[in-house]
């Protein structure tokens, strides 16, 4: 029976892209002939305040570990994005050239951005506000982020294993994942696609909607933003579900989802259960 579960995710997991797959894997060193279009931003940060309400996991060695472990898992796993940008708000001091060097041996381009962000309001607003930050200091400054009119946000410690499938399912510009289950419902922030446009117009401020202490999260502030823009903009979601590896900073605890977690979540991105249009 397990056995039979396990093959439903993975046959799930390759739905509709067998012909894709193959152009993927055309060389050794992991390089394909496809690119998206799309940067990938990784946002972190390392040395952080520890007055930020609902941090668990604040030791900034491991952090550091976990951002580098996670870059490079990047530049050797994910065939389907050429340009990777991680972007930083503590301004810590590292030498990111061999991951530099690895990136080039990938065929893929790396870009760091490291500056000051504003600890007493991430402080009082909440890590939410501090990741707002962190993308839009990316956007204005980031060179590889200007060659391109879409970017994938991602988490910085989160290894997806099923990336490249995630993000060739996607089937708009602007795609989440919308979880009405939860109670309040919510959009997921640990990895979306988005135009580049779209969020400097109207997410760029939400970061100050935040109130962590008072259980209005990040996630909850991009679902009322959405709900707003939903009649103007095309909004998605990705018919393949994401699977993660990695800790939550928030909680300290394993991204490890039970068996029948992956198979009811992947039935409902397979169905676009997980899109806000179908609410």
């Amino acid at each position: 029976m397990e056995f039979a579960q396990k093959k439903l995710i993975n046959s799930c997991n390759n739905f509709d892209f067998d012909i894709i797959k193959d152009t993927f894997y055309k060389d050794k060193m992991g390089r394909n002939n496809y690119r998206n279009s799309a940067v990938l931003l990784i946002t972190g940060s390392i040395d952080i305040n520890k007055n930020i309400p609902h941090i668990k996991l604040t030791d900034t060695t491991e952090r550091l570990q976990q951002y580098i472990d996670s870059i490079e898992y990047a530049i050797k796993k994910y065939h389907s994005i050429q340009k990777i940008v991680f972007a930083e708000n503590t301004n810590y001091l590292y030498n990111y050239t061999k991951l530099k060097e690895l990136s080039k041996i990938y065929d893929k381009e790396l870009e760091i951005i490291s500056f000051q962000g504003n600890q007493t309001k991430t402080s009082i607003h909440g890590k939410g506000y501090g990741e707002i930050e962190i993308i839009n200091y990316a956007l204005k400054h980031s060179e590889l982020i200007n060659t391109s009119d879409i970017f994938i946000k991602l988490t910085g410690r989160i290894k997806v294993s099923n990336f490249d499938f995630v993000i060739l399912s996607s089937y708009e510009n602007n795609s989440f994942y919308y979880v009405s289950r939860a109670n309040p419902p919510y959009i997921e922030t640990i990895i979306y696609k988005i135009e580049k446009n779209l969020f400097i117009n109207h997410f760029s401020e939400i970061g100050t909607e935040v109130s962590d202490k008072d259980g209005f999260y990040l996630e909850h502030a991009f679902l009322k933003k959405i709900e707003s823009l939903k009649e103007h903009y095309n909004f998605g979601s990705f018919r393949v579900y994401r699977f993660l590896r990695g800790i939550s900073g928030s909680t300290g605890n394993k991204y490890n989802s039970s068996l029948k977690s992956k198979i009811g979540n992947t039935l409902y991105s397979i169905f676009k259960r997980f899109d806000i249009n179908n609410k």
